[in-house]
């Protein structure tokens, strides 16, 4: 009797574990909802976690899920908002959901990527409005060293930051300590690289070593391309200037014109080759013909922009010689740009002046070598004939 008792309650505990809502094996595995658990703790379904017997608001909740999930399912969130969490889109990419919306992934190569699924850089911030992609804020300048961002491989540290004085910088050196502040930015967006901005000039350069301040290097060999334009909108405006001693030396305004003090011209013995005197200077010279004349004011005009300001006044009465008479007589003074516009070399017209002088003092000289020969032979012919004197 007492074996078959035995026997009967075996069965029934046996059937009782088989249904139950929690299992534990043999192994340690634990389920709860499941007579198979394949991990230490086993739940089928989904769990909420609180820190007492009610469940709040801001309990955490995770889902159990046999797949991928989505944003506005995510498997780790919060009782009263369940769409905003961690969630799996895909092997290897773990994802960040907001209100059900994606904000956030990463992958499994380390790349992180904010507002979008697919990032190509270990940062990949992108947005279609107008919020900031990305800010960095330190709200602890005590220094002028204090950096908001560092990039740093493993000989080089890079740095981005706002120091105490206002001003934004770019810094670089080795270590971190050892900084130099390559450029800084002032909050009027005026820039200066090797010293402090100053609110006279956008863009300021400050060296006190012997190599070149700034360099404008374009490898492209197109004829009448550009390596470095100054645009100005004004024939007043001053689009390049050269200041010493707090003066301008040498600048050029918007109008074409140029003031200096002289213009030097490489003419080294050294650098010159297939030297030859010029042929006939006085005839050349001859053929020139000096003019006066006023630029047409409707050329300007049809070549301007709609900022450019042109003058509405009279031009100014010049006085020079006409490109295309040049041409024909000293072609060598002549220079055509791209748009077929001449213009005139006036430095090389005066070699050709100085022996067309004299050329012409030559001629002056023999002159009046035969003018004091026929003086002479006048004056010896009325002393051997004073009679002709007196008849006349």
């Amino acid at each position: 009797m007492k074996k078959l008792f035995l026997i009967s309650f075996i069965y029934l505990a046996t059937t009782a574990i088989s249904f139950a809502q929690v299992k534990v094996l043999p192994n340690g595995n634990v389920g709860i909802k499941t007579i198979t658990p394949a991990r230490s703790l086993h739940v089928r379904g989904s769990a909420v976690f609180t820190s007492g017997t009610t469940i709040s608001s801001y309990s955490p909740y995770i889902r159990g899920k046999n797949g991928v999930s989505t944003a506005s399912l995510p498997e780790y969130s919060w009782i009263n908002d369940s769409t905003t969490g961690i969630f799996h889109p895909a092997p290897n990419v773990l994802g960040f959901s907001i209100g059900g919306s994606e904000k956030m992934r990463v992958h499994s190569n380390g790349c992180l990527g904010v507002g979008t699924i697919s990032p190509s850089s270990l940062i990949d911030a992108q947005s279609t409005g107008t919020t900031t992609q990305i800010r960095a804020f330190n709200n602890n300048i005590i220094s002028s060293l204090d950096a908001s961002f560092l990039a740093q491989n493993k000989n080089t540290v890079f740095a981005l930051g706002v120091e105490s004085a206002g001003y934004g910088y770019i810094s670089i050196g080795t270590p971190i300590s050892a900084q130099t502040k390559i450029m800084k930015i002032s909050n009027a967006g005026n820039i200066c690289i090797g010293d402090i901005p100053d609110a006279s000039n956008k863009v300021k350069i400050y060296n006190t070593n012997s190599y070149s301040s700034f360099l404008c290097e374009r490898k492209d060999t197109t004829s009448f391309s550009y390596n470095m334009v100054s645009k100005v909108y004004g024939p007043n405006v001053k689009g390049f200037a050269i200041s010493y001693n707090n003066n301008d030396q040498i600048y050029m305004y918007g109008s074409g014109d140029i003031y200096a003090r002289n213009f030097i011209q490489t003419s080294d013995l050294t650098l010159k080759e297939n030297i030859n005197n010029i042929a006939a200077p006085l005839i050349k010279v001859l053929n020139l013909h000096g003019v006066t004349y006023d630029f047409k004011r409707e050329k300007l005009l049809n070549h301007s922009d709609t900022l450019t300001a042109i003058s509405s006044t009279t031009p100014k009465t010049e006085i020079g010689l006409l490109a295309q008479e040049v041409e024909k007589v000293v072609p060598e003074a002549v220079w055509t740009n791209e748009n077929g516009i001449k213009g005139i070399n006036y430095g090389s017209l005066v070699g050709l002046l100085v022996e067309a002088i004299k050329e012409q003092n030559a001629t002056i000289t023999q002159q009046g070598k035969e003018i004091i020969e026929l003086r002479k032979m006048v004056e010896d012919c009325c002393k051997a004939n004073p009679g002709i004197i007196n008849n006349k």
